[in-house]
């Protein structure tokens, strides 16, 4: 039981980091303390997470568990290919360079640009939705697996609410609409 508390942890104060770091006060008061580089927030929030995030899957690694369940190899394959293909068509929608933060380095000013094309005109979230997929499916069950999944799929639950709001500041009444048109992770999976 121990190692499922340890895992858990270690997924919930990285979940917990990310989610900080990136809220509007947080963000505000990092980008005021770098001063003339202001616009490397993003940039440097990103690497951050991605670093750490490593880092928490080394020690979640440590604690393999014991097997529970074993998916059908073609299952976990077709899913996780989807979860890929999800990502892709999300990566073409999406300003990727502003989404990494290189566009705030060049000028700290400018403000995201709101798109609805493309796979966003059937999901308002797509990186969460593959992220859920790649999650539950990428590999078989065990007793600390199962822990550290679902604090991630919670996780993706809980940031959609959180970027709702963050997106809802920054566009308005067009991300209003959009939420009233388009649904959170899909067509049967709609987020209020």
């Amino acid at each position: 039981m121990s190692d499922q508390i340890i895992v858990g942890a270690v997924a919930v104060l990285w979940c917990t980091m990310h989610s900080i770091l990136i809220m509007p006060g947080v963000e505000d008061f990092g980008r005021k303390a770098l001063g003339n580089f202001s616009g490397w927030y993003r940039f440097i929030y990103v690497i951050f997470s991605c670093l750490t995030l490593g880092m928490a899957f080394l020690v979640v690694r440590q604690f393999p568990g014991e097997h529970l369940y074993s998916m059908f190899p073609a299952s976990r394959v077709l899913m996780v290919s989807l979860s890929v293909v999800i990502t892709l068509m999300a990566v073409r929608q999406y300003d990727n360079r502003f989404f990494l933060g290189i566009t705030q380095i060049i000028n700290p000013e400018k403000e995201p640009l709101f798109n609805r094309a493309g796979i966003l005109n059937y999901m308002r979230h797509p990186y969460y939705v593959a992220g859920i997929i790649f999650v539950v499916f990428y590999n078989n069950f065990t007793t600390t697996s199962i822990v550290w999944r679902t604090v991630f799929v919670l996780y993706f639950i809980i940031g959609a609410k959180i970027e709702e709001k963050k997106l809802l500041a920054e566009h308005g009444q067009s991300y209003r609409d959009y939420m009233n048109d388009v649904p959170a992770f899909g067509r049967h999976w709609r987020l209020k």
